[in-house]
């Protein structure tokens, strides 16, 4: 049965009951077992660690860890959260100031949850501008939470070195003996090689998967010589994201989409009756994200994207990570991602509202 603890947590979070892996991994955890959830993007992953945190925050003096590979995804987790449930993050974009109000509001018992980066634990990151704090400094850690898992292992497509001591550290400088780690993409050579640093190799109940590619995601392939033209086929789709390898590749899809694909309805004077004409935002609004821009060019991009006043944003993968926006009605990848927990990932932020979504694949032309 579920303890009347939980119960209670799942209302506090505002829901009525737990998704397929959720209560499992969560019993699990505040029974003081490691575990490893690998679950697809938008079925509820940081539920996992937020509820057990909270749990054990409002029964005990404990804070739970939870190590983020990007400040974006830190920040993300931080917002939002139902009342009475506190999360706060460290990183090195913060002023020192606004790292002492962190560190006081956790000697005060008013933090449930800490995010950080992996590089922090480790002391790399932050060397110039303060270290994170030691174990004397902190309560007692009750597990750690490692978000993005999956960099944990060297056969992993995005493996991060610093990563491989987090583990190590965390055991022997923090004392911690309870790791839940969390991700959206581990083939099982990834999940096994995870596993062995959370120290669950030899449990075969500690890995809890779900279904890699969700039900309502509409997958298809093709091998077209025109991509461009083929791009109409979504024109239903209301936010699209379409992935390229190169940046030329993305400024010039970008730009064919803004062109090319406009029709002369798009720009025509609205005839709803008893309103006065106006414009139309044009259908095939589409602008370029990649590493060759400004940080606030990107983050124009990114804040237009979430709002809907951009519908289609043709990006290299530096886009997409930690984006929480639940209507991406397609994913187009261009090119072949360049691996599959890759290609799992990105299609895995479209339709994380459970409604019908594409996710469209051009085949390389050498591929049999």
């Amino acid at each position: 049965d579920t303890p009347k603890e939980m119960k209670q947590a799942l209302k506090q979070f505002g829901f009525q009951s737990f998704r397929p892996g959720q209560e499992n991994a969560m019993k699990r955890i505040l029974c003081g077992l490691s575990t490893l959830v690998v679950l697809s993007t938008g079925e509820g992953k940081s539920l996992c660690y937020q509820l057990p945190a909270y749990v054990y925050g409002e029964n005990s003096s404990c804070l739970t860890l939870v190590v983020s590979p990007l400040v974006s995804l830190m920040e993300d987790q931080v917002t939002g959260l139902p009342p009475g449930v506190k999360g706060a993050c460290l990183h090195a974009n913060m002023s020192k100031v606004q790292k002492e109000n962190v560190f006081k509001s956790i000697s005060e018992g008013n933090v449930h949850f800490l995010l950080v980066s992996p590089e922090a634990v480790v002391g790399g990151a932050w060397s110039t501008i303060g270290s994170f704090p030691g174990p004397d400094k902190l309560p007692p850690i009750a597990f750690v939470c490692i978000d993005e898992a999956h960099c944990l292992s060297e056969w992993s497509h995005n493996f991060r070195p610093s990563y491989l001591r987090l583990c190590k550290i965390l055991r022997e400088v923090y004392g911690v003996k309870c790791f839940l780690g969390l991700t959206a993409t581990a083939t099982k050579s990834t999940a096994l090689d995870v596993a062995k640093h959370l120290g669950i190799e030899d449990d075969e109940d500690a890995i809890i998967r779900g279904s890699p590619v969700p039900k309502n995601l509409l997958l298809s392939v093709s091998r077209d010589n025109d991509k461009d033209e083929v791009c109409d086929r979504f024109s239903s789709c209301q936010s699209i994201i379409i992935y390229c390898t190169r940046r030329e590749q993305a400024n010039r899809v970008a730009t064919y989409i803004r062109t090319c694909l406009q029709k002369p309805e798009d720009s025509q004077p609205s005839i709803t009756p008893g309103k006065k004409g106006k414009k139309k935002s044009p259908v095939w609004s589409a602008e370029c994200y990649h590493a060759g821009l400004t940080a606030a060019q990107r983050k124009r991009v990114q804040k237009n994207f979430m709002s809907g006043k951009l519908r289609v944003v043709v990006a290299t993968v530096a886009f997409g990570m930690g984006l929480d926006k639940s209507d991406v009605r397609a994913v187009i990848h261009y090119n072949m991602p360049k691996s599959f927990e890759s290609y799992v990932q990105e299609i895995g932020r479209a339709g994380r509202d459970r409604q019908l979504s594409h996710c469209h694949l051009f085949l390389d032309p050498e591929v049999s």
